[in-house]
């Protein structure tokens, strides 16, 4: 059995996940990198760092839109499996030469000061297990003038994608649940991201918020389009037997009756914003 809660802020765990993720091409994953970009600034030949760059999706889209950049990561599997993607999307060519993935500690960045213009966050800020810490060796390797773009959920009222999801798994995997302390992902809200920010001396905080609601047929096509969003769930459901499975996927069923439109097809609401911040 997993162990989500003693492990999460381990390689082990996030190597799990890794495992059971695919290169990123979903609807809603396409909305949130879409809107990411659109906060990032001109990014031709703007270096940029992602940090928790996982399957590598944003990082390889920023850099056919331009820029010249890092993805860094915990995971040794998500490495590998993010410059596999690199390779099969971008090529050998100048586009896949200005992206190389790094395996890093985000709280301790191996890169000179004031050595990115856009560090990026996607899925990845309530991960840390010292978001200030980060925060602050950000601050650092931007040069003046430089961009901060962390995506956040938003209210669980508007994200039931998430809840619905995530309540299904944990009725069958009691052990996905967050270690002592962590700040659940709706508690990253827009006005405690932007006092981190603050503290670790970004100024000029902005915060745009976007919705999309989400049709599914069956739950199949629901957990395909949830592991675009919601790596340690979608990991506790995928680490379990068929039968264990097909019990998560009923109560999917059972919790989504509310959701059901005239057609009899789920249809599910997503929330998330773009905070962004300068270095002065």
């Amino acid at each position: 059995m997993i162990d989500i809660k003693n492990t999460y802020y381990t390689e082990q765990h996030w190597d799990g996940v890794a495992s059971v993720r695919v290169f990123d091409s979903t609807a809603c994953s396409r909305a949130l990198i879409n809107t990411l970009r659109g906060r990032s600034g001109e990014l031709a030949g703007r270096r940029v760092l992602d940090v928790g760059t996982g399957g590598g999706t944003l990082v390889i889209d920023l850099v056919r839109h331009g820029a010249e950049a890092v993805g860094i990561d915990v995971s040794s599997v998500g490495i590998e499996a993010a410059s596999r993607n690199a390779d099969a999307v971008l090529g050998v060519g100048e586009e896949r030469a200005r992206l190389r993935f790094l395996k890093m500690d985000a709280h301790s960045l191996e890169f000179a000061s004031a050595s990115f213009d856009v560090v990026t966050f996607l899925k990845a800020i309530w991960v840390l297990p010292d978001a200030p810490a980060c925060l602050a060796e950000c601050h650092r390797v931007l040069a003046p003038g430089g961009r901060m773009v962390i995506q956040l959920w938003g209210d669980m009222e508007e994200s039931e994608l998430l809840v619905v999801g995530s309540e299904s798994v944990r009725k069958f995997v009691p052990s996905l649940e967050m270690p002592d302390g962590a700040r659940s992902v709706f508690r990253y809200t827009p006005e405690y991201v932007e006092q981190l920010l603050a503290d670790a001396g970004f100024s000029g905080f902005e915060c745009t918020t976007y919705q999309a609601r989400f049709e599914f047929s069956h739950a199949d096509a629901f957990w395909e389009l949830f592991r675009s969003v919601a790596g340690t769930a979608y990991y506790a459901y995928a680490s379990q037997p068929a039968e264990v499975k097909k019990a998560i996927s009923a109560a999917w069923e059972e919790r989504s009756r509310l959701f059901r439109n005239d057609s009899g097809n789920v249809v599910l609401p997503l929330e998330w914003s773009i905070a962004t911040a300068v270095k002065a």
